[in-house]
């Protein structure tokens, strides 16, 4: 399975989110917030990304990914390869 890096600040979100991704056999690498995920994508290679847009500490989730594909080229593969995301729950699509 994939080893996906998750990223939410939300605590009970993120645990929420890393138990429902090992259930289904992914290995997953969860962080919460943008420090906390650059400091592990550079220990361990990734598959995806899964990051929440607005962080409340530090850099926001489009940043996180700039930053990702910078210091990482094979985030530059097509999707069907390696891959990053950008999702939002929020109902403000000026703001999403």
């Amino acid at each position: 399975m994939a080893v996906i890096l998750c990223v939410e600040d939300d605590v009970m979100l993120l645990d929420s989110i890393v138990g429902i991704l090992e259930e289904m056999g992914h290995d997953v690498i969860g962080a919460a917030n943008a420090r906390a995920a650059l400091e592990r994508a550079e220990r361990r290679t990734f598959d995806l990304a899964i990051v929440d847009f607005h962080l409340e500490q530090g850099p926001d989730g489009l940043r996180v990914l700039r930053e990702l594909r910078d210091r990482h080229p094979w985030l530059q593969r097509p999707p069907d390869r390696k891959s990053t995301r950008l999702n939002s729950s929020h109902a403000n699509i000026s703001y999403a």
